[in-house]
């Protein structure tokens, strides 16, 4: 996340930039069944479980976030490519939110409606990754387009549906009124701006 907002930001140290892409690049699993290589400090925490052989799918979404903000401010390169392709497929396995084994939600948060993100991620934040990525239109995301468009209440609002962090974050909306913030960056995903 901090990769993404400096990169966001114009920040012109280029060279620690690329070390958290290289960080990504070379610790970042985003397949099943592989040993995260990383062996540095905090490994072993009540935060590393995700960095065993199953990737922590919050972990690959923000990292594809990362890669796809690198890629537009200083263009293409092979590695970046590779990874990002991969691990935007490993999404698209997923459609997006849904566990491999059950179809269920990987967590129930997932497919609920919260602006800014945290270190959680939802359909919202996800489906926009998707579309910077020219793959909004990928068959595997209609059942989270679909979700999005029943959320949409008769006034062509959303509301905010669960607050993140609320000792570090503000949410930017009120909880289950009509959010104007959710629903303009929801609006911008094709498809779900439409009139009821």
């Amino acid at each position: 996340m901090i990769y993404s907002l400096l990169i966001k930001l114009g920040y012109n140290e280029k060279d620690k930039i690329q070390s958290g892409v290289n960080w990504i690049l070379n610790y970042q699993s985003i397949e099943r069944g592989i040993e995260c290589k990383w062996s540095g400090p905090d490994l072993n925490s009540r935060f590393g479980g995700c960095m065993k052989k199953t990737p922590c799918f919050y972990g690959v979404v923000k990292s594809m976030i990362a890669l796809t903000e690198y890629k537009k401010r200083f263009g293409n390169t092979t590695d970046i490519d590779k990874k990002l392709n991969d691990g935007l497929e490993y999404i698209l396995r997923h459609k997006v939110f849904q566990r491999l084994s059950t179809a269920l939600p990987i967590e129930s948060s997932i497919i609920k409606n919260f602006y800014p993100y945290s270190y959680k991620s939802n359909l919202v934040e996800i489906l926009t990754l998707l579309k910077s990525n020219n793959l909004y239109d990928d068959p595997r995301c209609n059942e989270a387009i679909e979700i999005l468009k029943q959320k949409k209440h008769r006034d062509g609002l959303w509301r905010s549906e669960v607050s993140q962090m609320k000792s570090a974050w503000i949410d930017f909306d009120s909880l289950n009124k009509p959010g104007l913030w959710i629903s303009y960056v929801i609006g911008n995903l094709p498809g779900l701006n439409e009139q009821i």
